[in-house]
């Protein structure tokens, strides 16, 4: 969880204030809600809270968080309502009824009179609980939004016109967010269940020592070598432990890969994948993922360069890893100005 205060302007970042704190889950589900006393204490000390002044604050969630998909309808059956759609999609997901979600979804081109349409939902549950910390906190929530869409808006900025898409690649702690996009826009998204979270436990299984203690093989030492199918790999004793994870999720990135070339033939061949998260503290992960998947790989930051380029962070962060908060800066949460603003305070 991170707390930060800072604006975009003339093309750059400017960041006041950057803290972060451990979220405490009452399980290790991935649908786990967040233990509400402790994460208002931890959050209250990283927003300096201060009885009674309120705070106002754009809240970015994870991705897993959400549930959001895309699909098509004739154009003469949007007329009367998409709702019976979306029913249907969120039901192939989920098996929560309709009327247990908030529910967002956008229009894109009509083409071969067929009308595409991508939505996110998110249980009431879920923003009750958001709501229940937020206020015991002293926060008031301005909006609230999945990380991928901070992540897009700052992608779509800095990409110039190509031929052919550009794949993101969010590698969250619990969850992996895989996108497509040009500069018009998002063309697709999916979430893979793999996570950091997934390696650590590979390597604290494997070796019996604590959390820290993994996350410390896994990002101060050497796991991944700059040739991955070099014959040496093999031989790092982390790296085995991890292994197994890591042939997974590769396999599921290049799967949602081959289904959206299969679905757009048009627009097949991607230009690049970028990355971002947690796990681009793992050094190297972007050779791994060329060589396997044999597109150019390339991290966040050195897409967004001239922005961040004043950026100073605290130790162990990097634009990369903050790049869905970045992204939100872009948005402009805090012009209150704006209509909607005004209507969410």
């Amino acid at each position: 969880m991170r707390w930060c205060e800072g604006c975009w302007k003339d093309n750059r970042f400017d960041i006041k204030r950057l803290k972060s704190a451990e979220i405490i889950y009452e399980s290790a589900q991935p649908d786990a809600l967040p233990d509400v006393a402790a994460t208002v204490k931890e959050l209250r000390a990283i927003s300096g809270y201060r009885f009674p002044f309120e705070k106002h604050a754009a809240i970015i969630l994870p991705d897993h968080f959400f549930t959001f998909g895309s699909f098509q309808v004739p154009a003469v059956a949007a007329r009367s309502g998409l709702q019976p759609f979306l029913e249907r999609e969120i039901h192939k997901t989920t098996t929560l009824a309709f009327k247990d979600f908030h529910v967002r979804y956008e229009l894109g081109e009509k083409r071969e009179n067929r009308i595409p349409v991508q939505y996110c939902v998110i249980s009431k549950t879920r923003m009750q609980n958001l709501f229940q910390i937020a206020e015991r906190s002293g926060i008031v929530p301005l909006s609230v939004q999945p990380a991928f869409t901070g992540l897009v808006k700052a992608l779509k900025t800095a990409t110039a016109e190509a031929r052919h898409p550009s794949a993101f690649v969010h590698l969250g702690e619990r969850t992996t967010t895989a996108g497509i996009f040009n500069r018009e826009g998002l063309l697709t998204i999916h979430t893979i269940d793999r996570g950091v979270n997934d390696l650590l436990s590979a390597i604290k299984n494997a070796c019996s020592c604590s959390n820290e203690q993994a996350a410390s093989k896994l990002t101060d030492e050497i796991v991944l070598l700059e040739d991955p199918n070099c014959e040496a790999q093999g031989e790092i004793e982390t790296y085995q432990n991890i292994e197994a994870v890591l042939i997974d999720l590769l396999q599921k990135i290049y799967g949602f890969l081959l289904l959206f070339s299969n679905d757009h033939p048009e627009e097949s061949g991607f230009l690049k994948i970028i990355l971002s998260g947690e796990g681009t503290k793992i050094r190297n992960i972007d050779r791994l993922i060329n060589a396997n998947l044999g597109i150019p790989t390339t991290f966040f930051q050195s897409e967004v360069d001239m922005m961040v380029s004043t950026l100073t962070l605290p130790e162990k962060e990097s634009p990369s890893t903050i790049a869905a908060l970045l992204g939100n800066l872009m948005l402009s949460p805090w012009l209150l100005e704006r209509y909607d603003r005004i209507m969410a305070a």
